[in-house]
């Protein structure tokens, strides 16, 4: 089941013509925007391209706070999530921020 997950993770595409479409992901009951996904998935460069496109960084899921800096750093910081979550710091809404954290 595990492996089968992985699959359907790499499966997903960014669509950077619909920046904050939301999507179905296997880990979650609802759907979210392809933002937090690729935050999460430690994609620097898709990020940044979705943000580029329009894509809403204050975005936050009413469900749980979920957001795409949570997303960059509740999983293994390393130097993408590192710099996906400086980035998206730096776009946020300070309100926002404080917020969330």
């Amino acid at each position: 089941h595990y492996f089968s997950l992985l699959d359907d993770i790499e499966k997903i595409k960014p669509d950077f013509l619909n920046p904050s479409k939301k999507i179905k992901v296997p880990y979650k009951n609802y759907r979210i925007p392809q933002l937090l996904h690729f935050a999460g998935e430690g994609s620097f460069e898709d990020v940044k391209k979705l943000v580029e496109a329009g894509a809403d960084v204050n975005y936050v899921e009413e469900i749980d706070n979920y957001t795409a800096l949570i997303a960059a750093v509740e999983n293994p910081l390393d130097e993408e999530r590192r710099k996906i979550a400086l980035y998206l710091i730096d776009k946020m809404d300070l309100e926002v921020i404080e917020k969330v954290l």
